[in-house]
């Protein structure tokens, strides 16, 4: 049961609109969101609120995560929501670029199922890939990470004449011969950039 719970009518507004994006959207609003929404022209006075708002009981925060907040109702309960994975449109230097504007969108997904920080969504323009079971519009999830196993699809930067151009997906065969180490070379040097671990199509 939570105590002291005499809110300042900013805090209210604060609170209402966390639950109001919560619930539209599926997912937690950001700092500069939460700013635009409530006319409050400083992060830190943002943070303050949000700070206030925990001790209270009413949200709870991972600081090592964007987005990352859940609020609980009277009963102590927590809100169930999906975290916001982006959509990337660019891919440069083999790592996904994730600024504002190489961000198409987010697309809320259950945070249980991902680790996210690592996790992004590419949405396939053409049946090229169709023999991998990709088509046109879907949304293809995939997360870097250090262990791959035969069978796992994977992404690759493309270039020609040592420029970027694109990339392509593959399925990893690791050879009888091939080490950990081997496949750790991969990863960090970005031949690999991550591994699909899910898709999103829309019918």
């Amino acid at each position: 049961m939570h105590t002291n719970l005499e809110l300042t009518e900013r805090q209210h507004q604060v609170l209402r609109y966390i639950k109001q994006h919560i619930r539209e959207l599926g997912y937690p609003p950001s700092i500069r969101d939460i700013c635009t929404h409530v006319k409050i022209k400083s992060t830190s006075t943002v943070h303050n609120y949000l700070n206030s708002l925990e001790s209270k009981g009413l949200i709870h925060r991972d600081r090592k995560l964007t987005r990352a907040i859940e609020v609980k109702d009277q009963a102590a309960e927590t809100i169930k929501y999906a975290f916001p994975v982006p959509i990337v449109q660019h891919i440069q230097n083999g790592l996904p670029m994730l600024s504002t504007d190489d961000i198409e969108e987010y697309f809320p997904y259950p945070k249980t199922l991902i680790d996210t920080e690592s996790a992004f969504f590419i949405r396939i323009k053409t049946d090229s890939q169709s023999d991998l079971g990709f088509y046109t519009g879907d949304l293809v999830l995939v997360q870097k990470q250090n262990q791959l196993s035969t069978g796992d699809i994977v992404i690759s930067p493309v270039h020609q004449d040592q420029r970027y151009d694109g990339i392509r997906f593959w399925v990893f065969n690791a050879s009888p011969t091939q080490s950990v180490t081997d496949v750790y070379s991969l990863i960090e040097d970005s031949s690999v950039l991550g591994k699909v671990i899910g898709l999103v199509r829309m019918y």
